[in-house]
């Protein structure tokens, strides 16, 4: 299975994810396309505008006013993921929700700067 997204391509974008534990797969990866590994058979594609436009005929929405892609990624612990969505505020991005806590879940949403079109869930 492979997610893609549609952001703005920077070495600060790989950086984000790559502290936060996340690699890239070298040979799909480059200045306008990024792999990254989400599980055994399952990979993001972060990409150039450019990029994502070769993969769909239909139009893609505006980054800066549309949610163009949702994530969730799991956590082992409500402090883990309390962490990613504070990491992202501290390198540029925003909350996009309040934290939230269904009893047998707990989310909090936010949305990256330069990487992601769209919003990532860190859910325990």
């Amino acid at each position: 299975m492979t997610v893609s997204t549609c952001p703005h391509i920077t070495k600060s974008s790989i950086d984000f994810f790559e502290t936060r534990g996340f690699t890239f797969n070298a040979p799909c990866t480059d200045a306008t396309a990024a792999a990254m590994p989400i599980g055994e058979d399952a990979y993001c594609m972060l990409m150039t505008e450019v990029r994502f436009k070769g993969f769909s005929q239909r139009p893609h929405g505006d980054r800066a006013k549309e949610t163009n892609a949702l994530f969730a990624l799991g956590m082992q612990s409500r402090d883990e993921a309390d962490a990613m969505p504070k990491a992202a505020v501290a390198s540029g991005g925003s909350y996009a929700v309040d934290p939230r806590d269904h009893g047998f879940r707990y989310g909090w949403t936010f949305a990256t700067a330069t990487t992601i079109a769209g919003k990532c869930s860190g859910w325990i």
